[in-house]
């Protein structure tokens, strides 16, 4: 991407099984409000991830090298968030920025939100949600859905020069069905997304926002959860479906958006959904799983390449539900995971090894963060209850030694 880098166990007795039903059914009425309906039992959701559902973390291009000292502490705050749930963040000029369905918020802080202006567009009915943000040029464009309420589903693009005012980029025809997550290679837009049926889709590009062509890799149609792209390509994750309906791994690449290849994935003898990738200012790729054959898994996975051809199994990190994050920061990388409590933080440079940010501080009620970006050095995560009756904002700030 060009420009500034801104930019998802089991227990035994009566008490446990009722404990992990209810944790079940809460992440599904969570997952509910951000897409048109679950997977079938033993897959993760095809658009949990950032944009685990279509909210995720806003991706950053890589330098060739870290470009600060790993932070050894941080300083955490949360506020309130005039909104939500949040679908997507952003760091656009000297504003964070907070989408939900057709609302946008910006900051200057992460404390203090305004209402930004976002075109509606024609009156569609149904459900209208912004999504995932990428910058190109000097335009930054989010990518959301539109919700018929019975399985219509048809994917719409807004753009932005500073996050305050969002106009609604008008498809040349129709594309697409579900659009999970949107980057760029600095000449043309790619969305990741998925059909109707769970384990198949595609990913797209467009040049404008507006003409979108369909590519598939040399695999076969896979749900493609989160995509990153930058000058080097793509690299889109995501999941098939085996004959038993148990969810496959897969990775696409792509140098110029136009021919995918599927990599060389780690072996695994569970079934694994990748829900976000990203790149560290190293030029790492980084791909994060759900492990498992529940929406409430309890494990995460994170593979890790430095040619997105070859990936390396890598840390499983506990946690209790998606969605799940990943997030480039000066110095290395942060995974975002959620459990019932709450989200946790684990920070990386070389991203094989994680260390919890001990310093990361919980809402006044049990959350999820659902979407982050950065500038780089300052980060701020976006969430909410599983109600959506409460909104955060938490913004940290690295403190090295």
């Amino acid at each position: 991407m060009t420009g500034e880098r801104r930019e998802s166990p089991r227990r035994t007795g009566l008490l446990a099984i009722a404990v992990v039903v209810v944790a079940a059914l809460a992440v599904v009425a969570f997952l509910l409000t951000r897409q048109p309906s679950e997977p079938p039992a033993g897959q993760a959701s095809p658009t949990a991830s950032a944009s685990a559902s279509p909210t995720r973390a806003a991706t950053q291009e890589p330098t060739a090298t870290p470009t600060a000292t790993p932070p050894t502490a941080w300083d955490w705050a949360v506020h309130p968030l005039p909104g939500g749930p949040i679908r997507a963040g952003a760091h656009i000029g000297e504003s964070w920025v907070a989408l939900d369905n057709l609302q946008a918020w910006t900051s200057g802080d992460g404390a203090d939100w305004t209402d930004a202006t976002v075109d509606p567009g024609p009156d569609r009915g149904g459900t209208t949600q912004m999504g995932p943000v990428t910058q190109m040029g000097d335009t930054w464009y989010s990518v959301g859905n539109w919700f018929s309420g019975n399985e219509q589903v048809f994917p719409f693009v807004w753009s932005t020069q500073d996050g305050s005012t969002w106009d609604e980029v008008v498809p040349s025809q129709p594309w697409g069905y579900l659009a999970n997550d949107v980057a760029n290679d600095g000449s043309q837009l790619a969305v990741a997304g998925n059909v109707a049926e769970f384990g198949l889709g595609h990913v797209w590009t467009s040049p404008d926002g507006s003409t979108w062509i369909e590519h598939d890799s040399d695999g076969g149609p896979s749900t493609m959860n989160a995509i990153h792209g930058d000058e080097d390509g793509f690299v889109s994750v995501g999941y098939r479906l085996d004959d038993a309906g148990n969810s496959l791994p897969t990775i696409w690449h792509s140098a110029d958006g136009e021919t995918w290849t599927d990599a060389e994935l780690p072996a695994t003898d569970q079934p694994v959904a990748l829900i976000d990738v990203v790149r560290t200012p190293s030029g790492r790729y980084l791909a994060l799983g759900v492990v498992g054959v529940q929406i409430d898994a309890g494990a995460f996975v994170i593979w890790y390449a430095d040619d997105p051809a070859t990936w390396t199994a890598g840390a499983e990190l506990p946690g209790g539900a998606l969605p799940g994050l990943l997030l480039a920061v000066d110095g290395g990388s942060l995974a975002i995971t959620n459990a019932l409590d709450g989200p946790s933080v684990r920070f990386s440079a070389d991203g094989t090894t994680w260390e919890e940010v001990a310093d990361f501080v919980q809402a006044d009620r049990p959350a999820r963060a659902s979407a982050a970006a950065t500038d780089g050095s300052t980060v701020v995560i976006l969430g909410g209850t599983l109600e959506a009756d409460a909104n955060y904002a938490w913004v940290g700030t690295p403190l090295n030694e």
